[in-house]
């Protein structure tokens, strides 16, 4: 079992994302005998630390992706922008 913060100091335990349908079978073969880069995006979407959330936002929906990968200057990646981080923002604006 993997087990996530609750951010209260508590801790909870969670299944694994694959549950028990990947251990046997087509399945987890499927899995076990393809590499990241074989389904892994080839492009990626970048946007910069500074840059309006917004205008993140509307990349995000309009191109239907949970995920922008955050680069600085030199286009090193600092971080990943999920659908998750803007919901947190949009739920303490309350």
């Amino acid at each position: 079992m993997q087990s996530s913060s609750l951010g209260n100091g508590r801790v909870r335990a969670t299944k694994r994302w694959y549950g028990r349908g990947l251990r046997h079978g087509r399945r987890a073969r499927r899995v076990r005998d393809r590499a990241v880069a074989d389904v892994a995006h080839q492009e990626m979407v970048t946007v910069r630390p500074g840059g309006p959330l917004s205008e993140a936002v509307a990349v995000m929906a309009e191109q239907h992706l949970t995920h922008l990968v955050v680069v600085d200057a030199p286009l090193e990646p600092v971080g990943i922008l999920s659908t998750f981080d803007v919901m947190g923002v949009l739920g303490a604006a309350r």
